[in-house]
């Protein structure tokens, strides 16, 4: 091997100080599958970086719970109108009702108005004709349904709570009696409540995979970014 360059050397420098990620977002999460990241050395996400075809050094790593990092959103929708339906959203324990209405969307408008009234400090109601949704830091919210055909539900929350683990899958395994394998970056789980992003030291490793262990929501996304030069 010859004797690095000095803009070999300079490139691997700036690759150390962990600046400029190439953010790729994680299409699998995993949850509640089988438990570890996936098998074999193409998934999770490459941690090669361009132009010249190294290894990241450092990689920043990133799991989002809400679009918004102060506001988690619920999203409710009737299934079926029934005016013989009373509708019930519960917030922090408060029940906000709904019956006798004319048509589904009157029903979302009562609700609206109910909760809007209620005690929710810092809650934003909105009436999205077709559904409902309910805005806020940190709050608890059921729904139910009681007399006639009518149906409630919560179609889409965001979490407010996530477990994971972090897995690397080292750069050359062939002097490796079990060759093939995913490493689970200090056998370590987190577990986060707000938007998470820490760096990671990950040289000697060619890929990385954020694993899901558990949520109580919708719409996490684990996003790794290798880093590369600062341009």
């Amino acid at each position: 091997m010859g004797i690095p360059t000095y803009a070999q050397l300079a490139h691997l420098m700036v690759l150390a100080q962990g600046r400029h990620p190439e953010w790729v977002e994680q299409s699998t999460i995993n949850i509640g599958g089988e438990p570890g990241p996936p098998s074999g050395g193409s998934a999770g996400v490459s941690l090669g970086v361009t132009p010249d075809g190294y290894y990241a050094v450092v990689t920043l790593l990133r799991v989002q719970l809400r679009r918004v990092p102060s506001v988690r959103r619920t999203d409710i929708e009737i299934g079926t109108f029934d005016a013989a339906t009373t509708y019930t959203v519960t917030v922090n324990g408060n029940d906000y009702t709904s019956d006798g209405e004319a048509d589904e969307a009157a029903a979302y408008d009562e609700l609206k108005t109910n909760i809007d009234g209620g005690s929710e400090p810092g809650m934003t109601v909105t009436d999205g004709t077709t559904y409902l949704r309910l805005e806020a830091d940190d709050y608890t919210c059921s729904v139910s349904a009681a007399g006639g055909t009518g149906t409630i539900s919560i179609t889409d929350v965001e979490a407010s709570e996530v477990t994971f683990s972090v897995h690397l899958y080292p750069v050359d395994q062939t002097e490796l009696t079990d060759d093939d394998q995913w490493d689970e970056s200090g056998g370590l789980e987190f577990t986060i409540t707000k938007n998470w992003q820490d760096r990671a030291i990950t040289s000697g490793n060619s890929r990385a995979f954020i694993e899901i262990k558990s949520t109580n929501g919708n719409n996490v996304v684990p996003a790794v970014g290798p880093c590369d030069s600062p341009y």
